[in-house]
Order: C-alpha cells, then sequence, then structure tokens
C-alpha cells in the first residue's frame, strides 16, 4: 500500500499547471499595481481639486466686507472733519475736479 500512496502523490504533482499559475500570479500582480497607481492617480487628482475649490473659489468674509466699505469710502460724499468744514468726494469727482481746475490755468480745453 505504501507503494500506492507514493505513485498516486506523484500524479497529483505531475497535474499541476505550473506555467498556468505562473501566468496567472504575474498578470494578478500587474493587475494589483495598475489599479494601485490608478486609486493613487485618482486621489491625487482629488485632492488638487478639492484643494483648489477651498482656496480659489472661496473669500474670505472680512476682506469682502472691508472691500465693501473701502468702496463706499470712495464712491461717496461725506464730512471728514465738519468743524473745518472738509469733506471727502468721490475719487470720479476728485480726478475730474483736478483736471478741470489745471486744465483752466495751462489754458488747454477739456472738451477733449
Amino acid at each position: 500500500m505504501a507503494d500506492h500512496g507514493n505513485g498516486n502523490e506523484e500524479s497529483r504533482l505531475q497535474d499541476v499547471n505550473v506555467p498556468l499559475i505562473l501566468t496567472i500570479g504575474v498578470i494578478s500582480s500587474l493587475l494589483l499595481i495598475v489599479i494601485v497607481i490608478g486609486i493613487q492617480a485618482w486621489f491625487h487628482f482629488e485632492a488638487y481639486h478639492e484643494r483648489a475649490r477651498k482656496v480659489y473659489t472661496t473669500q474670505d468674509r472680512e476682506l469682502v466686507e472691508l472691500q465693501t466699505t473701502q468702496r463706499q469710502h470712495l464712491s461717496s460724499y461725506r464730512w471728514v472733519d465738519e468743524e473745518q468744514q472738509q469733506a471727502a468726494i468721490p475719487v470720479d469727482d476728485a480726478m475730474r475736479i483736478f483736471v478741470e481746475q489745471h486744465a483752466s490755468r495751462d489754458g488747454t480745453d477739456t472738451a477733449n
């Protein structure tokens, strides 16, 4: 009976298809590498877009309020010092008045 067991063992070893097992192992390894690289690339893509969304598309509320206040100061009439009769006027009006005053001193025409 001992001989019968060894013969059965040898036939089982001969039935193993080594090239098929190696092929499946190599293909599985390559597929695993491709999947890992693909997932890593996808992660970096999503992380970049998330960072861009957070940094470039959001505005600081404090900064927006400050800019709005500054624009209002630049485009409105108001008293700087009422006792000394100092008023602030919009920048566009101030530039127009300045040009008119200096053009009339030089004798040049401002209605170009």
